[in-house]
């Protein structure tokens, strides 16, 4: 459980770094003449309200746990891995646009923005996963190969 854990809070970490730092580059460029009209360019390009990165933080722990939850077999065994990560696509995408509304982070036209972008993200942290477990597969064929080859000499 301890190692779950971990693994959730590097993920929640990495994704809200990751995706912040893009809103930061948006902000810089674009802050001032949108400044005051959403709740991402309140201070214009002066940085990034308090308030927005609490929420953000708080919608990427919710995805995260999504994509904990779909995206691994803590919960779901039987299910097909392409369907998991349709589904966490799905849900991931239908949380952060639940939350660009209900807090107004961007206009509505934004969403023709964030959407692409957001898909973007989730298929490098759905990428890094996969590589993650792969490698990590390889690991444990190699070693059980090993061992099978060490008993059986």
């Amino acid at each position: 459980m301890k190692k779950h854990l971990r693994a959730y809070f590097l993920n929640v970490m990495f994704a809200f770094g990751l995706t912040t730092a893009f809103l930061s580059v948006i902000v810089m460029l674009v802050g001032d003449q949108l400044k005051g009209e959403t709740g991402l360019t309140m201070l214009g390009s002066e940085g990034i309200p308090i308030a927005f990165l609490l929420q953000f933080l708080l919608a990427v722990m919710i995805v995260m746990a999504l994509r904990q939850l779909f995206l691994s077999d803590l919960c779901i065994k039987s299910m097909k891995p392409s369907l998991r990560v349709i589904l966490f696509l799905i849900t991931a995408l239908l949380t952060m646009t639940g939350f660009i509304l209900l807090c107004g982070w961007f206009p509505t036209e934004g969403l023709l923005i964030f959407i692409p972008g957001a898909v973007c993200a989730i298929i490098l942290n759905a990428v890094r996963l996969f590589r993650c477990e792969n490698a990590r597969n390889k690991e444990l064929a190699d070693a059980l190969a090993q061992y099978k080859s060490a008993h059986n000499s």
